[in-house]
């Protein structure tokens, strides 16, 4: 075989290789349909911007109207009226919205309180990790899931805070409501769960 054919082989190799690394350059999820990839927050805003912009519509939506009926029971009925309000408002507002903002949507946290919450399987390693900074994941169809976090304010601690200081007739509606709680103990600022939306491709 003389230089030129050997040559020419190698050129040949090399385009080959080139054109295959480039035609999977751009592909930043598998491509199991089936399969939630992490994909960076700045990504997603951009490659996912309607899908992002619905998530958090909801996410916000959820989290307003929420703290707006727990206030509204604190103020009415004392800080138990607010762990009937979690127990039943919360899911059917979670519905609400869900279908408001064509979007799946609910709560989560490393310390259940209520154990219907259990966190999606592409969330899992949020949960483990104590993820404190939004995560969002997608997959080849399209589809976006995002992680939000929710962090412990004043009034959260009359239901959350330290067991110790908690009132009795507080305690006595959690153990009614949740009897297998581990929802408590909680600091003012602390990583108290997330929200979590799940928004099918546009």
């Amino acid at each position: 075989m003389n230089k030129i054919s050997v040559l020419l082989i190698l050129v040949g190799a090399i385009g080959i290789s080139v054109y295959l690394g480039l035609s999977f350059v751009n592909i930043p999820i598998a491509d199991n349909s089936s399969s939630w990839k992490p994909v960076p927050i700045g990504y997603a805003q951009g490659e996912y911007g309607l899908q992002m912009q619905k998530a958090t519509s909801a996410r916000d939506a959820l989290g307003s109207r929420l703290m707006s009926q727990l206030t509204g029971a604190i103020e009415s009925d004392g800080p138990q009226g607010a762990v009937g309000i979690c127990s039943t408002i919360a899911p059917q507002l979670a519905t609400q919205i869900g279908n408001e903002f064509d979007v799946s949507i609910g709560r989560t946290s490393h310390k259940l309180r209520n154990q219907s919450n259990v966190a999606p399987d592409w969330m899992q390693d949020v949960v483990d990790g104590l993820v404190e900074e939004p995560s969002v994941f997608a997959k080849a169809d399209g589809s976006i899931a995002a992680a939000y976090p929710i962090r412990i304010a004043a009034a959260c601690l009359l239901c959350h805070g330290d067991p110790d200081t908690i009132l009795q007739d507080v305690q006595d509606q959690l153990i009614m409501h949740y009897p297998e709680d581990q929802a408590t103990g909680f600091g003012l600022g602390d990583l108290r769960g997330w929200f979590w939306i799940e928004v099918a491709g546009e």
